[in-house]
Parts: structure tokens; C-alpha cells; sequence
């Protein structure tokens, strides 16, 4: 049942993306270029993000910046609005705010590698930055530095009073000290306007987060969604949080209630149970975006179990009206079952020791066994050895891939350098999101993808725990899955190779 589950939601998945696609609007970019000298960087690869939506906090990698042996780098893309643009350096997560068509000369702060220790931490949080700009790009950044610098102190500090007091009249006080220093930095883009605009509705939800209808109706309902707008999110992350448990519980949601009780209900009855509340729901795009916090959040309390939230998510991709809400449930339904045994394993773009790129895609037609490593990890030490040999036996059939994750590349070099190897050996260092792709948190951390580019097993044993068994028993069953899609005259390798372990 578990492999016709995944079967079933690989192909959905597939289908979904090809419908999102199908329906992607075409909006006219422009080009940004960003350059500049930063010695301390030479010879790194740089990668530039962005949020795929503000509800998963999904990263979507912009492009890949490579920093000459100078210390120089001069890269250009291209974007359709103001982006909210980040970097990871090491010790720093450096942002700026992009706008089309226009040239940035940035400064990158000193390197400060982060400690070994906390290089896998999951609960590490690098220290945020702005990235410096030299020349002048216009008012955008500096305003919202200097109002969120403002705003952070005084908001942080009264928080937590506003919510037990219910303190309206601190609210008021706190938005209107707030847009005295909006106007001092006498920005008239329109992007701050607006992100100032949400930071104000931020503070007046925080004492009314029992009067949800109130904030909505007089903060969100008549304004359309600000997608790529980090402070809208914030604003409405606070009242659509735990939205559909806490709503159905009141008078208002009795409609809302009622559908939870269909066995499954689909996203159209959720939101067909809302649009009977016009005074609050009455905007689709919103009513769409606060089912969907709704469902993220029930999914991760415990309120939605696994097949429901699937059923909710898929449904929402094809039922939802807005492009929008169908990517965002796309999103979380693709951060849902990341590595999940069926769904497709993140591909990447790394260097081996020769400068010569390789692609997890390239590699489809084998099994692969993937490796997460470090030079100086004892276990991975003592594991390195018998990858080679895995590789000499199961060479018709499979590729094993070390990813090796020490960022100064000399150390890999050294370690290797009287070693023969017979596998892939690559370095994190062209693409570092390769970690958080696969979701790696310890060192060393194993995985098997199928000739599709599937995850097959995830995590996976080590080389020298049951691996022989665990990788027989994958290549059985996709020999058994690839004869029921083949006619039955084709025979296919696995028909004539015996592996015994």
C-alpha cells in the first residue's frame, strides 16, 4: 500500500507541475547586474536566493555567483519585481532588496568561517546583514533599514505586552512613532510604502489577535496580496496562524466546521465554506492565502494528519483560482515530502577535483548512491575506504557520489591526493544549498536515488551497516516496477544480473 501511496503521489506531483507551467502568467523582467571586489572571497562560488513563497520560506536559487581569483565577481539575471535577495556567508545570511533594470556595485562582509561544530547545526542562525551597496541605486534599501532598525527595537520590546494587555492604546502609539520615521526617509517608492504599510498592520493585529474578522475586514480584505512583500506575510502570518482549528471552533465558522467532517474534504469546500462570509472573505486571493497558512500550520501542530493535508494540497494546486495560491500549495506540498521515499531528489550542479561539473540529472539510467562527507570526520574517515569497492561491484548499475563537505577545497585536494578512488568525488562549494536541499545534519549522511531520479531510500545505511541487503532489495523492486510499465518480451538488465550479498 505504501508503494502504490508513492506511486500515486509521484504522478500527481508530476501532473501538478505541469500544470502550474501550463498556467504560468508571463511577466516582462528586466536585468540586474551585481558586482565588485571582495579578496577574501577569491575562488568562491557565491549563491543568490530568493523565497519561493513567504509561508514555507522555500528557497529558490537565483543564480550561482563565481568570484575570480582577484577577488572580482560581476554577475547578471533577470526579475520581474522587487526581490528580497539573500546570500549565505558562512557566518553572515547578507540581504538586499533587487529591483529590475538596476546596476548594484556591492561589498561582501569580511569572511568569517563558521565554526566546525556548528556547521550542521539545524538551529544555527547565521547573523543577518545588509549587503553593502556603493554606488547609488535610489532610496529602497537604506529606508528599509533604517525604518526596520526603528521598528524592531520598538516593536520587540512591547510585543509580548501588547498581546497580554490587549493594549490598543500602545498599538497606536507605537504606529504612529513608527511613521514618523517612515517619513523621515522621504522614500516615495512604492514598494516601501507598502512595506511600511504592513509593518503599521503588524502592530495594530498584535493586541487584536482574538478579533480575527475585525483585523481582516479592515486590514486585508479590500487590499490585494503582496506576494513578493515579506511584512504583509508577517502581518497576516499572525492571524492566519492555526486559522481553520481556531475558525471552525466559532459561531462564524459553523459552515467551515461542518465541511472538516467530509471524509476527505477537497480546498473548494474549504473555501466554498468561507465565501458565505463576504464581509471577511469576500477577496479570493486572501481568503485563498489564509486557508493555505491555515492548512501549513495544521499540517505541523498535529491538527491535519498526512493524507489529509496531501488531499487538501493537491486539491488546492487545480481547485485554488489564483496562480498565486497554487504555487504556494505546490510549495508546501513539495516541502511536505521532501525526500520522501517516491518524490523526486533534488538535483544539483557540483565540481569535481578537475573543475568539471556533474549533474544528479546526468547520472539518471543508474542507481545512485549518494554520500555526504567531511575530510576530517572519523566516521566518514572510516567509511571513505569501501566506497570504492560498493563502486568496482555495483558498476553496471550504480554511481556513487561523495559530496564532500570541507569549505576550504585544499583539504580535499590533501586528503585525496595519494588515495585512488573509483568513484565520483565532488565539492559542496560550487553549490553549499546542496546540504540544505538533503536536508544533511550530521556528517557522514547516506542516500540511494533510483534510475529516475527518485529517492529511494532516506536516509541510507552506511557502507559498512546492511547496505548490501538494503540496495538488493531496491533494485528488485524497481526491476519488479520497471516490468509492469515494459511489454513483457523486453527483458531488461536485471533480468540477467544476480547480486548476492
Amino acid at each position: 500500500m505504501k508503494t502504490l501511496n508513492s506511486i500515486i503521489l509521484r504522478l500527481l506531483l508530476i501532473l501538478i507541475t505541469l500544470g502550474l507551467q501550463a498556467n504560468t502568467t508571463v511577466v516582462q523582467a528586466e536585468s540586474v547586474r551585481l558586482h565588485g571586489y571582495a579578496d577574501d572571497y577569491a575562488g568562491y562560488h557565491i549563491e543568490f536566493y530568493r523565497y519561493a513563497d513567504y509561508i514555507t520560506h522555500t528557497r529558490e536559487l537565483m543564480g550561482v555567483v563565481m568570484v575570480d581569483s582577484t577577488g572580482h565577481f560581476d554577475y547578471s539575471f533577470d526579475v520581474s519585481d522587487v526581490t528580497y535577495a539573500f546570500l549565505d556567508l558562512s557566518s553572515y545570511r547578507a540581504h538586499i532588496y533587487i529591483e529590475p533594470g538596476v546596476e548594484y556595485e556591492v561589498t561582501l562582509p569580511p569572511f568569517r568561517p563558521r565554526p566546525d561544530a556548528d556547521r550542521f547545526n539545524p538551529f544555527y542562525q547565521p547573523e543577518n546583514i545588509e549587503l553593502g551597496i556603493v554606488n547609488s541605486t535610489g532610496c529602497l534599501n537604506e529606508a528599509i533599514r533604517n525604518y526596520d532598525i526603528y521598528f524592531n527595537s520598538v516593536y520587540h520590546k512591547n510585543a509580548i505586552d501588547m498581546v497580554r494587555s490587549r493594549n490598543i492604546k500602545k498599538s497606536d502609539e507605537i504606529m504612529a512613532l513608527c511613521d514618523s520615521v517612515a517619513a523621515e526617509q522621504k522614500c516615495e517608492h512604492p514598494y516601501f510604502k507598502q512595506y511600511v504599510k504592513y509593518r503599521g498592520v503588524q502592530i495594530f493585529v498584535t493586541p487584536r489577535l482574538r478579533s480575527v474578522r475585525t483585523v481582516l475586514q479592515q486590514k486585508f480584505v479590500d487590499e490585494e496580496v503582496a506576494y513578493e512583500v515579506p511584512s504583509y506575510w508577517d502581518a497576516l502570518g499572525l492571524i492566519g496562524q492555526s486559522f481553520i482549528a481556531s475558525h471552525s471552533k466559532t459561531r462564524h465558522g459553523s459552515a467551515l466546521k461542518s465541511v472538516l467532517g467530509y471524509k476527505p474534504p477537497s480546498f473548494a469546500d474549504l473555501s466554498d465554506a468561507l465565501v458565505g462570509d463576504t464581509a471577511t472573505f469576500r477577496n479570493t486571493a486572501l481568503r485563498e492565502a489564509v486557508l493555505l497558512k491555515g492548512i501549513y500550520d495544521g499540517y505541523y501542530t498535529g491538527y491535519f494528519n498526512g493524507g489529509l493535508t496531501d488531499t487538501l494540497l493537491i486539491t488546492a494546486t487545480n481547485q485554488a483560482l489564483c496562480e498565486g495560491s497554487r504555487k504556494i500549495a505546490f510549495d508546501i506540498l513539495q516541502k511536505k515530502n521532501r525526500l520522501k521515499p517516491g518524490t523526486l531528489a533534488p538535483d544539483f550542479v557540483l565540481l569535481d577535483r578537475d573543475g568539471k561539473e556533474h549533474t544528479l540529472a546526468e547520472m539518471r539510467g543508474k542507481f545512485v548512491y549518494l554520500a555526504f562527507m567531511h575530510t576530517q570526520n572519523y566516521s566518514c574517515m572510516k567509511d571513505i575506504p569501501a566506497l570504492s569497492s560498493i563502486q568496482r561491484k555495483y558498476k553496471r548499475d550504480m554511481i556513487v557520489v561523495g559530496i564532500m563537505t570541507d569549505e576550504d577545497s585544499g583539504n580535499i585536494d590533501k586528503y585525496f591526493e595519494n588515495k585512488k578512488i573509483e568513484w565520483t568525488l565532488l565539492s559542496y562549494n560550487y553549490m553549499q544549498s546542496v546540504v540544505l536541499d538533503y536536508g544533511v545534519e550530521s556528517l557522514p549522511t547516506y542516500y540511494i536515488i533510483d534510475p529516475e531520479g527518485r529517492v529511494a531510500v532516506s536516509p541510507a545505511p552506511a557502507p559498512t551497516e546492511n547496505f548490501e541487503s538494503t540496495v538488493a532489495g531496491e533494485m528488485q523492486k524497481y526491476k519488479r516496477e520497471s516490468l509492469r510499465k515494459r511489454p513483457q518480451k523486453e527483458r531488461s538488465i536485471y533480468d540477467i544480473v544476480n547480486y548476492s550479498y
